[in-house]
């Protein structure tokens, strides 16, 4: 079993929403930890290919299952995002996007 900080525990299951969101073009638009900008442009294309993300909260990030198009391949993604914008460390940040 992998160990994981508390800080990317889930808080809880995933929910579907689409890829078109404000909650998904919020979370694209930010700033990743440890991400460079060029994996997080590939990331965000695969994502906004998809119709509908499977999404899930942890404290310092969010954790978002997508399928990856790659060389007429297609395969399922799971990947925790840590984001350094200070709105997007509150627990409940989609609650700010209303």
């Amino acid at each position: 079993m992998t160990r994981y900080h508390r800080d990317v525990l889930p808080l809880g299951e995933y929910y579907r929403i689409k890829s078109s969101s404000m909650i998904i073009d919020f979370i694209l638009q930010a700033r990743w930890y440890n991400w460079s900008w060029v994996a997080q442009e590939e990331i965000s294309q695969d994502v906004k290919r998809n119709k509908e993300v499977d999404i899930r909260h942890a404290p310092a990030g969010v954790w978002l299952r997508f399928l990856s198009f790659e060389d007429n391949l297609t395969a399922q993604q799971e990947i925790f995002i840590r984001l350094t914008d200070i709105v997007m460390m509150t627990k409940n940040f989609e609650v700010q996007l209303k």
